[in-house]
């Protein structure tokens, strides 16, 4: 068995190369969209205070989101390889996060390596299986990893694994004021989870004295909840619901909601093959490891039915505050801990199968990861050069746009329109073929600019932003001809 675990790493190394190569080089390309020019503007002579009270009572509730954004814009205002490093550091944080968790999971019985592998094959394809992977490019959107990846790993740790008291306390109290603080659409789903774990375990142990763990977790719950509540306190919020539509019944946001469920499922349907891949891998390791982790039927249909609630509740924000679907980037922590689902899934399943009939797994395991592969080899000879030849574009009209305004330019200045950002994955793939739809994913949030100007107008936002961020006393528009 442990030959073929080698060869396993071995595949998984390269898979896992190919994986970090593709997003290296959107990385290498990244640079700030117009909401990040938003904030590096607003954040330049205005105190922290005054900022982020200003955001609480005219935009939004998420009060420790925007206390960390003050903080993170003003240091990329120095820093403009932000768009760059950020990512990257992001990257190798989340992956290095899961690894020392796991890695100090008692039961653990997986060698570091593979963990280490596993590590950062779960990362990247958390990112691959993203309904809007453009976001983790995004520094104003990279928050929903964070979310998504980062914050539960750590309160996992300090609820379960920490052995020092003082530490766990503290570590999941600042984990949980961040959780709470940041995005009234994430925390209650990690105080549901909480919850339904608690269930579970008062009614699998038949007592209501709670265990050490329990105890942090309703600590965390509590914390989550207070931070929660003054998120939704907020002025800011209503102001924020009415750009989107107006406030929707419970009927018709119940029925939203299951609409926007159906709308899960079916951008799942094409994240199947990473998911399978993953789930591939994490049987082999189950395989290989010594039986410490025993297959329970009641766990698992018990925490199927509360992730497809979770999902199903994970609808409800979006619902509410948009009448719809909403961005798709929201659902990436609940896409990732429906991954992880199936990698404990996959690993447990794995332990209960013999090892002389697991030959079959190994196989398929291979298979799968050298398609993976594969499709990483595409990635990288598509994108790049539609990554590339975008940023040139840009960086060739930034620099006129501010050729001009050394000139003293005046009057309204029309500009090239930058290239195409338009990719391909499996959706756009399959459903291009069978209903002749054209429509593409893109790689980056472009910064495009519209025709006309017209201050405080949806359209001209992002032609504000620049503007404003140069400091422009001129209108900066795009060329009509080119304008869709």
């Amino acid at each position: 068995m442990n030959k073929y675990i080698k060869k396993l790493n071995i595949t998984l190394f390269v898979l896992n190369i190919l994986f970090f190569t593709y997003y290296f080089i959107l990385m290498l390309y990244n640079g700030f969209a117009a909401d990040d020019y938003g904030f590096l503007v607003s954040v330049r002579d205005s105190d922290v205070f005054s900022w982020v009270s200003g955001v609480y009572m005219n935009f939004s509730g998420r009060f420790v989101r925007y206390f960390l954004y003050y903080w993170k814009y003003r240091l990329f205002n120095i820093c403009p390889q932000a768009p760059i490093l950020y990512p990257l550091i992001a990257y190798c944080v989340y992956i290095s996060s899961i690894y020392f968790v796991l890695s100090r999971i008692k039961q653990n019985s997986v060698d570091n390596k593979s963990l280490g592998l596993f590590s950062a094959l779960f990362v990247n394809i958390a990112i691959a299986i993203s309904f809007e992977r453009t976001a983790f490019f995004w520094l104003a959107a990279i928050d929903f990893y964070s979310s998504a990846i980062l914050y539960p790993i750590w309160l996992l740790y300090f609820c379960f694994i920490c052995q020092n008291k003082t530490a766990s306390y503290i570590g999941l109290s600042i984990i949980s004021f961040i959780i709470g603080g940041s995005n009234e659409a994430f925390s209650p789903l990690v105080m549901f989870i909480i919850f339904a774990y608690i269930l579970f375990d008062i009614y699998k142990n038949r007592r209501l004295r709670p265990t050490e763990g329990n105890i942090r977790l309703i600590v965390s719950f509590f914390i989550i909840a207070i931070a929660t509540i003054v998120v939704f306190a907020s002025p800011g919020n209503s102001n924020r619901i009415s750009l989107y539509v107006e406030k929707p019944s419970i009927l018709s946001m119940l029925l939203i909601s299951v609409e926007s469920t159906a709308v899960f499922y079916y951008l799942l349907a094409f994240k199947t093959p990473y998911i399978i891949l993953i789930m591939l891998v994490s049987a082999c390791f189950g395989m290989s490891c010594h039986k410490t982790f025993k297959f329970n039927k009641n766990l698992f249909f018990y925490s199927l039915a509360c992730l497809l609630f979770l999902v199903w509740i994970s609808t409800f924000p979006a619902a509410y505050g948009m009448g719809g679907f909403g961005f798709q980037r929201i659902y990436t922590p609940t896409l990732t801990w429906l991954l992880a689902f199936c990698c404990v899934f996959s690993f447990a399943l794995g332990q209960s199968i013999d090892s002389s009939k697991g030959m079959i797994i190994f196989v398929c395991t291979y298979i799968a990861v050298v398609m993976g592969a594969v499709a990483q080899i595409a990635n990288i000879c598509i994108d790049t050069n539609t990554a590339r030849n975008y940023r040139n574009s840009e960086i060739v009209r930034n620099n006129f746009i501010l050729e001009e305004k050394a000139a003293g330019r005046s009057d309204t200045l029309f500009v090239e329109p930058l290239s195409s950002l338009k990719s391909f994955d499996c959706k756009s793939l399959i459903m291009g073929k069978l209903m002749n739809n054209n429509k593409k994913p893109v790689l980056y949030y472009g910064n495009g600019l519209w025709p006309t100007f017209e201050k405080g107008s949806d359209d001209s936002y992002t032609n504000e932003c620049l503007m404003n961020y140069w400091e422009l006393s001129f209108v900066i528009c795009e060329k009509k001809e080119y304008c869709e």
